[in-house]
């Protein structure tokens, strides 16, 4: 992997892989902790809404201030904020006090959508933008196989042993190490705004942005792909739960295996997806993904068994990382640097408003239409986005002086 030959990058790496590890033990720690404090799976809902929730509302006003803001100097603060934010967790210890819970939720993840397109948009400014930037790009995937395969088992192993004050402290400990990492980073980058601080100004800037994507034919196209087929793995998640209880007859034990599956084969494809980013054109590579993740779905959610359920969620892990290491690579290639903080927001908040909309109208369809209509609709989404990607994007790579025009 080419991009750790970068001191700079090396850092930022690790310090990414701490802070989403300790992020993923949170993810079954909290509902856990609010379901035994309350028994109420709206409360335990509400957690969920409450992390969801800043990815919609701040998401593209936070890339503008990537733009504006020294970018490693967003990381640090961001990563700051958040351990504060996630100590106060520490104080939830009754249901009177849950309202602290969705604050401290909500505002953890409201400084994270700072900390998403200032890293986006600094890495290109620390591996540059030919075949490190992919490698990079691959490598990032490679830590989110690991935090998918380990983060929330242990995060469950960890709560049994420590409770839930040691996970929270432990989560805040890994954002603080993230911290320190990246002040010892030595590159600066920023981009071109004014800093003007008006509302109108701001909106100005959010329209440069979007303005950039719609005049590129490639972005422009991914847009749309990216929204049905997040809106379609929305919907596939939401539903996984009742797919293996309810058809399948498993539990919480066969549902973590699932997911660690998944997990392996995101760390099988991460070093495969960097070269699928610079030898195979984007029309190729990302209709290919779809079309093969569509075909382990189809056979995954029609299967009556839960080892070729297991089998299968592994393997469309592979096309998986694939699909979003392209998406990833196409925006900061195709993107200058200047726009890269807001562009790369954009694209985070359609990806989140696409699966919010998927996983919700899941719910509602699979109640009148029948889970296994419900699902087989959700893969034909996603098999859609396949062939959307053939007629959206250009048949080659864009040349250089049309991806900064």
């Amino acid at each position: 992997m080419s991009a750790f030959a970068f001191r700079d990058y090396r850092l930022l790496w690790t310090g990414q892989l701490l802070s989403n590890l300790g992020s993923w033990l949170l993810v079954v720690a909290v509902p856990y902790h609010v379901f035994r404090l309350t028994g109420s799976t709206v409360a335990t809902a509400s957690a969920f809404v409450a992390e969801t929730l800043p990815a919609l509302v701040l998401g593209p006003v936070a890339g503008v201030f990537a733009d504006r803001w020294e970018r490693r100097r967003v990381l640090l603060v961001s990563d700051l904020l958040r351990a504060g934010c996630v100590l106060l967790l520490v104080l939830v210890r009754s249901p009177d006090m849950l309202w602290l819970l969705y604050v401290a939720v909500f505002a953890e993840n409201a400084a994270g959508q700072f900390f998403r397109p200032a890293k986006q948009a600094l890495i290109p400014a620390i591996v540059d933008r030919g075949s490190d930037l992919s490698s990079a790009n691959s490598l990032s995937s490679l830590v989110e196989g690991v935090v998918r395969l380990g983060g929330a088992p242990l995060g469950g192993v960890l709560y049994a042993l420590t409770g839930f004050t040691g996970v929270v402290v432990l989560d805040a400990v890994s954002y603080l190490a993230s911290a320190v990492l990246i002040a010892l980073v030595r590159v600066r980058s920023r981009g071109g705004t004014t800093g003007d601080r008006t509302v109108g100004a701001v909106l100005v800037e959010f329209r440069d942005g979007a303005r950039h994507v719609w005049r590129s034919r490639l972005l422009r196209g991914q847009l749309l792909v990216a929204g049905c087929y997040f809106a379609g793995n929305g919907a596939l998640t939401a539903l996984l739960v009742p797919f293996l209880t309810g058809e399948l007859g498993g539990g919480s034990q066969q549902l973590g295996l699932v997911l660690s599956a998944l997990g392996v084969g995101f760390l099988i494809g991460a070093p495969l997806s960097g070269r699928v980013a610079d030898r195979i054109t984007p029309r190729t590579s990302t209709a290919g993904a779809l079309a093969v993740l569509g075909l382990c779905f189809f056979g995954m959610f029609n299967a009556g068994d839960l080892l070729l359920v297991t089998v299968l969620a592994g393997l469309a892990g592979i096309p998986g990382v694939i699909l979003l290491v392209g998406f990833q690579t196409q925006v900061q290639r195709l993107t200058p640097d200047a726009l890269l903080g807001r562009v790369s927001a954009a694209f985070g908040t359609a990806e989140m408003a696409a699966t919010v909309a998927g996983s919700a109208t899941a719910g509602a369809l699979a109640g009148a239409l029948g889970l296994g209509t419900t699902l087989n609709a959700a893969i034909g989404l996603i098999l859609a986005a396949a062939v959307a990607a053939v007629v959206l994007f250009p048949a080659g790579h864009q040349r250089q002086h049309e991806v900064l025009c």
